[in-house]
């Protein structure tokens, strides 16, 4: 895998003589690959005639998302797109402005690119024509991914009070686009499915639910769609109140499920009533924490580019922003919690 450095050897580049359009980093993950990857290519429309799109990788192998989403998004007469595995110039690169920076800004020409391509994907007075609100779930993604414990009993109580719950996974990228235009509310826990947001037309109720602090990638977001926003922050359930997150972006959590059909509630001025936690629920997810932190005590030992044995991680030393004390806390806290 070619991953671009600074500095090193320039002087025996192999040269292309081409002009291309450096696109930036391939992300395969469906987040950063909506808000980075593309990003840049709405200057297809201004630069000209180009040989090809040029991209370098992001960490991990291409794979469904090109296959897939980019066939969808990008016009069959575009130029060919290459993912550039090692050093080499080119006649010419243009570089434009990414259309969105992460937690920092957000260009409006890249989301009037966005909204022309969803205008090829349906009608625009499908955009924002039906009432009922719409839940875009987390449950099906892999446990290893943040998992949310609790969403199944709050899905459960959404589909009792008439808000339709989809899981976009089991959906083509094309139908994602059209079922989050077409509805005025769109609801989820903080995620990549939110993300498909900036395909729409904006003007949308925006419920998003999360523990943190809420992403400033979904206030640039909602900010320029003009969406009125809400954030309520799920509630940890009294058993796990003297629990710490970690916060690693794979680390599972668990929420009180009837909290946030209040909160939910309370943002679409109806009565929201889910089921509170099972056993099951709280069993899976004591098993799937004490997974996840014996895997990246592991890693960080031994795997990870910056592994280091444990007298290195400071005193006390700490994984993930935990102490041994406080992972042996949170273990007693699951426990206890059965």
């Amino acid at each position: 895998m070619f991953v671009p450095t600074r500095g090193g050897d320039l002087s025996n580049l192999p040269h292309r003589s081409e002009r291309v359009l450096f696109a930036g980093y391939y992300f395969n993950h469906y987040g950063h690959f909506i808000t980075e990857s593309l990003a840049r290519l709405w200057a297809l429309d201004q630069c000209g005639n180009v040989d090809k799109i040029i991209f370098v990788m992001g960490g991990v192998v291409p794979g469904q998302l090109r296959d897939g989403v980019i066939k969808t998004i990008i016009p069959e007469n575009a130029p060919e797109i290459e993912i550039v595995e090692q050093a080499c110039s080119f006649d010419e690169i243009i570089v434009p402005q990414s259309g969105f920076v992460i937690r920092k800004s957000f260009n409006e020409n890249y989301w009037k690119w966005l909204r022309k391509l969803s205008a090829d994907i349906m009608e625009s007075d499908q955009h924002n024509s039906i009432d009922t609100p719409l839940y875009l779930s987390r449950s099906a993604t892999p446990e290893t991914r943040r998992y949310a414990y609790g969403e199944k009993e709050l899905e459960a109580g959404l589909k009792k009070a008439g808000i339709r719950v989809v899981q976009p996974e089991k959906l083509s990228f094309s139908d994602q686009v059209k079922i989050v235009s077409e509805h005025k509310t769109v609801i989820g826990l903080e995620g990549s499915q939110l993300h498909s947001l900036l395909f729409t037309m904006g003007k949308k109720k925006s419920i998003q639910l999360d523990f943190r602090k809420v992403n400033p990638n979904y206030l640039l977001i909602d900010d320029m769609l003009g969406n009125e926003k809400h954030y309520p922050l799920l509630q940890l359930p009294e058993q796990y109140q003297k629990f710490i997150l970690g916060r690693d972006n794979d680390e599972p959590y668990i929420f009180d499920p009837q909290k946030a059909a209040e909160a939910i509630g309370s943002a679409l001025g109806i009565k929201i009533v889910a089921p509170e936690l099972t056993q099951d629920t709280k069993k899976a997810f004591a098993a799937s924490w004490i997974n996840w932190w014996t895997r990246s005590a592991y890693n960080a030992l031994t795997k990870s580019p910056m592994a280091k044995p444990l007298s290195a991680w400071g005193s006390p030393p700490r994984i993930w922003g935990l102490t041994g004390e406080q992972h042996r806390s949170n273990v007693a806290c699951l426990l206890a919690a059965i």
